[in-house]
């Protein structure tokens, strides 16, 4: 349900001329909507804008937006409401409205950053992944951007690990990228998306800049996986230094050499790490292994269900060939597998591929309750 308020700066946010800044100005100016809309006329025309009044405004769209937002399960919120992030809240000049899809959950504010290269190599690829991963195991959760490269790898690595993970959006969260949408699916049943653009509206630079800065405010630390100099990676970075928050820059030397050359970070306060322990020790954390199941109850499983759990073990199976070896559709095994990843049974590594969680063995139908010994 939109709330009143959120509903008003919807409609306020649609006036032409009426962008973030001066939104955020508007805002800094009253929080109770109904004094808001009677004293609109004036605060517009304080900002060289026409002065319209609450029966100007374009109800209409923001019925429709929140209209088609809820078909697609995306919440719209104000800095007002209950369900808005208190550190987006808290942050100056922080966002005035956010759609938002999956659940933003208290723990979520333990969260760090792993950001860097739409062009990552392969070997930044899977430094970004690994780390998520470990960071994830100790309940942290992940936050980065949804881009190619570092983005992905970090969103990947958490979900596999279990962990929760925070996409933060440029573009509106209505128009994801056909080759994200099944990942975007995901993040919204393990973390959420949040952007703060209009439901269709496509990524712009100064959106990007502003996402960048959402990301480091939503983190306690930013860590920094091979990023060219003055990327939007680096800008993000360099928004945690100015909001105090720790920066951390990857110098492995098995990345690319002309990625890791964060020399005016490192002046700033950054901090260099040469490898994944040395950032899990910062963070003052323990290496964890993946989660060891020794016996479980599963809910009573069908013959479909089971013909699956016995085709999985530790060894990474694919989803194309899982369909092959049991023969069922590719829809029925998203589903299965979805609520076994819900249920901490399995594991999604990249390329769609699944195994079981260490320590889990094959199902046997004689087991009581459903239960795995």
């Amino acid at each position: 349900m939109v709330s009143k308020a959120a509903k008003t700066w919807l409609a306020i946010s649609r006036i032409k001329g009426v962008g973030p800044a001066k939104l955020a100005r508007i805002a800094a100016s009253t929080s109770d909507p109904v004094d808001l809309l009677a004293r609109l006329p004036s605060l517009l025309s304080r900002l060289a804008l026409p002065a319209l009044t609450p029966e100007d405004l374009d109800w209409d769209w923001v019925e429709e937006e929140i209209a088609r937002s809820r078909e697609r399960g995306i919440n719209i919120l104000c800095r007002m409401d209950g369900g808005f992030p208190q550190l987006l809240r808290e942050l100056p000049r922080g966002p005035s409205l956010l759609y938002l899809a999956g659940h933003y959950q208290r723990p979520d504010k333990r969260a760090v950053a792993i950001v860097g290269t739409r062009g990552a190599t392969g070997a930044g690829r899977r430094w970004a992944h690994d780390l998520a991963a470990a960071v994830a195991r100790d309940r942290w959760t992940v936050v980065s951007g949804l881009a190619r490269g570092i983005d992905l790898a970090a969103h990947e690595g958490a979900l596999a690990a279990g962990g929760r993970t925070l996409a933060v959006m440029g573009a509106g969260l209505g128009m994801p990228p056909p080759e994200k949408a099944e990942l975007s699916r995901r993040i919204k049943l393990s973390g959420c998306l949040l952007s703060e653009s209009f439901l269709d509206a496509p990524a712009k630079p100064w959106i990007l800049a502003r996402r960048n800065r959402w990301m480091a405010a939503l983190s306690k630390v930013v860590i920094l996986v091979e990023a060219p100099w003055n990327s939007g990676a680096q800008r993000t970075a360099d928004q945690a230094l100015g909001l105090g928050r720790p920066v951390l820059v990857a110098t492995d030397p098995a990345l690319a050499p002309s990625l890791t050359d964060h020399a005016a970070l490192l002046k700033k306060g950054a901090r260099a790490i040469s490898n994944i322990g040395e950032a899990l020790r910062i963070l003052d954390m323990k290496p964890k292994p993946p989660p060891r199941i020794d016996c479980l109850r599963l809910p009573e499983m069908d013959d479909e269900a089971k013909r699956v759990w016995s085709l999985l073990s530790t060894s990474p199976l694919t989803m194309d060939l899982l369909a092959v070896k049991s023969g069922l559709p590719v829809a029925f095994l998203r589903s299965l597998l979805v609520r076994w990843l819900l249920e901490g049974l399995i594991l999604q590594l990249p390329g769609e591929r699944y195994v079981r969680v260490v320590g889990a063995s094959f199902f046997r139908s004689g087991g009581r309750n459903g239960q795995i010994t």
